[in-house]
């Protein structure tokens, strides 16, 4: 292939919603191109031949998009686990992914960042593995992974402690118990989408917005710093008595029907929140009209739309 032959040194290459890309022209690039740190293929005709050449040929892959494409079985997403420089991955509706591949994914990628596995049969054997192995994880999409449960999140919540993104819409067997260890832990969480959970309630997005308390004080570095410090690797310290107001700018909860007004309490609590989408459920006018009253800077919609009330209109 020509292209290949001239862009030796090409690191990026998008070749996504290309149907016609299949093994032997991503071979022609892999292989004439050592130097490739973002990959994007998603929707392409590849198998696991190619997830194989690019393991053994990509050292400096950091990222990499295999969405969408159908003929990745078990075996090619196993190979990933030789990107030992992997930061991001998005491999959604992959058939590949399963508990026993993605366990031997997370033991060899251990630098992910980014991680995007929707609509795949996980369950929580993989994401106790990916909490063992990919403890610097920010962004985690699993949207309409069903067979998740609160264990899991568990998992993920004692040491994915840098979390910022997480979606968990569609995911059934999610409760408020397994959001509240989430929030309890990851306080460090910008956004969330639990769209489609149906056991969630009020107690859960309290947790969300309540204020991070301190749970250790470490006066040493307080006093030389002279101020409160966060570590994404775990801990909280700060000064006594010092609380830090809950991070979180975007929720989203449509079809969630147990949550009610009393939502709007908690919401008021998180001063960071710019962004909120819920269930219209069973919500009073009366409630919502008066979250939007009180808190003109958050964007808020019921079940997708926009909020407008009458008289503003």
């Amino acid at each position: 292939m020509q292209v290949a032959s001239a862009c030796t040194g090409l690191t990026h290459l998008e070749l996504s919603n290309f149907r016609c890309m299949s093994d032997p022209p991503l071979h022609e690039f892999v292989s004439r191109c050592p130097s490739l740190s973002h990959l994007a293929l998603a929707g392409a005709s590849i198998t696991d031949a190619s997830l194989d050449l690019i393991a053994s040929h990509c050292p400096n892959l950091s990222s990499l998009s295999i969405k969408f494409c159908r003929k990745l079985l078990e075996p090619g997403v196993r190979a990933l686990a030789g990107c030992t420089r992997l930061e991001s991955l998005n491999a959604a509706l992959v058939p590949g992914v399963s508990d026993v591949s993605a366990p031997l994914l997370f033991q060899g990628a251990t630098l992910l960042k980014t991680l995007v596995l929707n609509q795949s049969p996980l369950t929580d054997t993989s994401l106790s593995s990916l909490s063992s192995h990919c403890h610097g994880l920010e962004e985690l999409a699993l949207h309409g992974c069903p067979r998740l449960t609160n264990e899991g999140l568990k998992s993920l919540a004692s040491s994915c402690l840098c979390l910022r993104y997480l979606s968990l819409s569609f995911c059934d067997q999610v409760s408020d118990a397994g959001i509240i260890s989430i929030a309890n832990k990851c306080r460090h969480l910008i956004k969330i989408r639990l769209d489609g959970c149906r056991q969630l309630s009020n107690p859960c997005v309290k947790a969300l917005c309540r204020p991070a308390w301190a749970q250790q004080v470490r006066p040493e570095r307080d006093q030389v710093r002279g101020s409160s410090q966060d570590d994404c690797n775990g801990e909280v310290f700060r000064l006594p008595g010092e609380y830090a107001a809950a991070r979180l700018r975007y929720l989203s909860m449509q079809s969630c029907p147990k949550i009610s007004d009393d939502i709007f309490d908690h919401l008021l609590a998180a001063p960071a929140l710019r962004f909120v989408d819920i269930a219209r459920a069973r919500l009073t006018e009366w409630a919502i009209h008066s979250f939007h009253s009180r808190r003109p800077d958050v964007e808020l919609c019921i079940s997708g739309v926009p909020y407008c009330p009458m008289v503003d209109c």
